[in-house]
């Protein structure tokens, strides 16, 4: 039999990536663009905090959060945590180069 072709998987949601490396932004926010996404980058912990309050607040929540776990000024497990401690309970999902 002729094999067949799997349709792409299509995203449909809003993702937040945290991640600090420019050139990982890049390829990520593109994989994910390209299966249909809207993605918001940020560069540390910090900013993701205040993006995911902000957007939940405004009634806009992000479906999932990339949390790279190793970033400047605060990483991904002191950033999941204090969103935890502010009762979000959307999707975290870790990323790591290692």
């Amino acid at each position: 039999p002729e094999p067949v072709a799997k349709p792409a998987a299509v995203l449909n949601g809003r993702i937040l990536l945290a991640e600090d490396v420019p050139a990982n932004q890049k390829l990520i926010s593109f994989l994910l663009q390209k299966q249909g996404a809207e993605v918001e980058i940020v560069e540390n912990g910090r900013q993701a905090i205040e993006k995911a309050l902000r957007a939940r607040q405004d009634g806009k929540p992000f479906d999932l959060i990339l949390m790279d776990i190793q970033m400047p000024e605060m990483d991904g497990y002191t950033a999941t945590g204090a969103l935890r401690e502010f009762d979000y309970d959307g999707r975290i999902v870790a990323l790591t180069a290692h």
